[in-house]
C-alpha cells in the first residue's frame, strides 16, 4: 500500500529517526490538506505544533498566532507598542491536548493519556478531543507527519 503522502512528495521534508523510523512533515494548499483528512485514519497521524505558546496565571495555555507571517509586513503596519502576536486562550481539556502534542504520540496514544487521566465522560472526551485537533489543523495551529517504517 502507497504512504498517503507520497501524492504530495512537492510538500513535504522527511527527516531520519533513529530505530529506522522516518517520518515526513506535510505542508499543503487547502484542497490537499482536506484531501489528506478523507484518507488518512486521524488516530494514526502525528500532530506536531506550529504556533509557540505561553502558560497563563491559572496555568491554562496561551497560543501566539502572529499577526502577519513576513517579518517586512509585522514591522510596516503594527506599531512597537501592540503586540506582534494575537492570544489564543485554551480551556482546560485544550490545554492537556496542546501540551500532549509533541510530535513523537499519535492521536490515539493523547487520547488514550487523556483518558486515562480523565474523569469526564469518556464518550464526550472522545469527540471533544476529535473536534478540537481537527479545529487545530484547519486553523494551522498543528500539523500532521505521517510515521513509516
Amino acid at each position: 500500500m502507497m504512504p498517503i503522502e507520497a501524492k504530495y512528495s512537492s510538500g513535504m521534508i522527511t527527516n531520519s529517526l533513529p530505530f529506522g523510523f522516518n517520518y515526513t512533515l506535510i505542508f499543503m494548499n487547502p484542497f490537499q490538506r482536506k484531501q489528506l483528512l478523507k484518507q488518512a485514519n486521524l488516530l494514526d497521524l502525528i500532530p506536531m505544533r506550529v504556533n509557540e505558546h505561553t502558560l497563563d496565571t491559572d496555568g491554562k495555555v496561551v497560543v501566539l498566532v502572529p499577526k502577519f507571517k513576513n517579518p517586512f509586513w509585522s514591522k510596516m503596519f503594527i506599531p512597537h507598542s501592540k503586540s506582534k502576536n494575537i492570544n489564543v486562550r485554551l480551556d482546560s481539556i485544550g490545554t492537556v491536548v496542546w501540551l500532549s502534542i509533541d510530535g513523537v504520540r499519535t492521536v490515539s496514544q493523547i487520547y488514550d493519556e487523556i483518558a486515562g487521566a480523565s474523569v469526564d465522560e469518556i464518550d464526550e472526551l472522545e469527540s471533544r478531543i476529535h473536534q478540537f485537533i481537527l479545529k487545530l489543523y484547519h486553523q494551522r495551529f498543528i500539523t500532521f507527519t505521517v510515521l513509516e517504517r
